[in-house]
């Protein structure tokens, strides 16, 4: 590992700080280093941000360079191929995200402004793991736009100690190196917007909360069109851009053409709808029974502009979104097409990045993605469950494989519900066949039974065992005498379950039963050693 990567947090700020001190004069260095902790904290907070933010403009995504986009059709084509499922959500993002290109390519082209030009704005509504992010961030990658997304539970009004929403226009300058152009052309994911659906009436028409309906306040003006000020006192790379001698203060950055998609889960949005349809149907009837409405009459393709304003948003902030788009859950049919078919599956990742750092070959049969979406689906987080699960149920064998000797495995749904047996029952047997190495006393006259292996096993799953070595070497010592004796007697050993067993319990007794049931075990044929496998 070089030292670069050896690097901690608090090792490349050090650095940081030392560089900004050599921008400014010595006499200054006193009143630098009192705000120091200030600094840090600015600077460690903001630094999750770049984790969710799109490459920098010079650094193209290989997977996207193709030829002009010429229609929302190309735009849909390419996010056919990252997000499974949700077709009118991509439709809507498809349309409205090449229609504004064109418009913003045609400023660029003419230098002329269309005053007349209202950009449109989209609300994302659905589940957690439905998609939102993944496809507002495949899209930036597809129009090579920076991305910023920005988490509303984290903002508060500008003033106050959090993030805000020019914070995150800011960071599209700077994820950009300073490219104004393409920074005012970026787009911004604003998620878990419906957290911001809190506060009272009082709070709204005061303006005086630093999060809920005051948030959603500052939203506004950003997402038609504004000037923010590039320089932010709060702001770790502002500062830093004025001690590096940079006019900060006097530029200034346009929301113009800045795309802003606000997404949420919005739970209990059905309730809502459900109590309009029934006011509404109270209305209608006149006379006559009619079937009592339920959730089950209701979807959030039925959301109206009315029922974002009783769940919570802000009538001026509703009135700003131009699309409501909801999501579909994923469920198992739709989870497993996302490991089967979509670039960038998880599994498809684990089975290239082995390929390439171990030459080895390990596959995921139909039957097994399918049963890991299953799976997936009884955790009710959509496509994050699909990461947790591959994960765990390969973890373990990806630590083994490179010292294992096996150029390929396959892995089947019995892998996927025993996952931790199957891949212990790889490993045992040349870890026992390692450790017998230490012992040539006893090489040619000890046979593991297929029990002792079982036996093994269960022990490492019930993290009883750390080290197969180690618990095979420790028995071996332990027990040498006694198998020395026997094989004086010309009988060959078996290793079973039971001889574990009575090992591990430590007590005198156990002795006298070990050495009797080795010497029941005996086998007076005396070949070399064979190592039966637990099929």
């Amino acid at each position: 590992m070089s030292k670069k990567s050896q690097l901690t947090y608090d090792d490349i700020f050090a650095q940081k700080f030392e560089e900004w001190k050599r921008l400014i004069p010595r006499e200054a260095h006193s009143v630098l280093e009192s705000m120091r902790p200030s600094f840090q904290a600015i600077d460690e907070k903001y630094a999750p941000l770049y984790t969710h933010a799109s490459p920098n403009s010079s650094a193209k995504d290989p997977s996207f360079t193709t030829s002009p986009l010429k229609s929302a059709y190309d735009i849909k084509d390419k996010l056919d191929a990252y997000v499974v499922g949700q077709h009118d959500a991509k439709k809507v993002i498809s349309q409205v995200s090449f229609y504004h290109a064109s418009h913003v390519q045609r400023e660029i082209e003419t230098g002329s402004i269309n005053e007349d030009y209202i950009k449109a704005s989209i609300l994302l509504i659905g589940p957690t793991g439905s998609g939102k992010t993944l496809l507002v961030n495949t899209l930036s990658r597809i129009l090579q736009v920076p991305f910023v997304k920005v988490d509303a539970t984290s903002m508060t009004k500008t003033g106050f100690v959090g993030d805000s929403i020019q914070d995150a226009v800011r960071e599209l300058y700077y994820i950009t190196d300073g490219d104004l152009a393409k920074a005012e052309s970026g787009i911004i994911l604003v998620d878990e917007v419906d957290k911001l659906a809190g506060g009272s009436w009082d709070d709204y028409v005061s303006n005086s909360v630093v999060t809920g309906k005051g948030v959603q306040q500052e939203l506004l003006r950003p997402m038609e069109n504004s000037m923010i000020d590039l320089f932010s006192q709060t702001n770790i790379n502002s500062i830093r851009e004025m001690m590096r001698g940079g006019d900060m203060e006097n530029q200034k950055i346009s929301t113009r053409n800045i795309l802003f998609i606000l997404a949420g889960a919005f739970e209990g949005l059905e309730d809502v709808i459900l109590k309009r349809l029934k006011k509404e149907r109270g209305h209608s009837i006149g006379f006559g029974e009619s079937v009592p409405l339920t959730l089950n009459d209701v979807s959030l393709d039925m959301v109206k502009p009315e029922d974002l304003i009783d769940y919570g948003l802000i009538p001026e902030l509703v009135g700003r979104v131009t699309y409501t788009v909801p999501l579909e859950r994923l469920n198992a049919e739709k989870l497993y097409h996302i490991l089967r078919d979509a670039q960038g599956s998880i599994a498809r990742q684990i089975e290239n990045n082995i390929l390439e750092t171990t030459g080895k070959k390990v596959s995921f049969t139909d039957e097994a993605l399918q049963t890991i979406a299953e799976e997936a689906a009884k955790f009710q987080t959509g496509g994050r469950a699909l990461t947790e699960i591959c994960y765990r149920i390969m973890n373990e064998l990806l630590f083994h494989l490179p010292s294992l000797e096996i150029d390929q495995y396959t892995i089947t749904p019995e892998f996927v519900k025993n996952y931790l047996a199957m891949t212990y029952h790889l490993i045992i047997q040349p870890h026992v066949k390692q450790a017998l190495r230490k012992f040539p006393f006893v090489a040619e006259t000890i046979d593991w039974d297929k029990t002792a292996l079982d036996y093994i096993n269960h022990k490492l799953i019930e993290r009883k065992i750390v080290s197969i070595h180690k618990y095979v070497g420790d028995f071996l010592t332990a027990w040498a005498p006694i198998i020395q004796r026997i094989e004086l007697e010309q009988s060959r050993v078996v290793i079973t379950g039971e001889v574990l067993e009575l090992h591990d319990t430590h007590t005198n007794e156990a002795n006298e039963q070990i050495y009797e049931v080795l010497k029941k075990n005996k086998d007076l044929s005396r070949f070399t050693i064979m190592l039966q496998g637990s099929a």
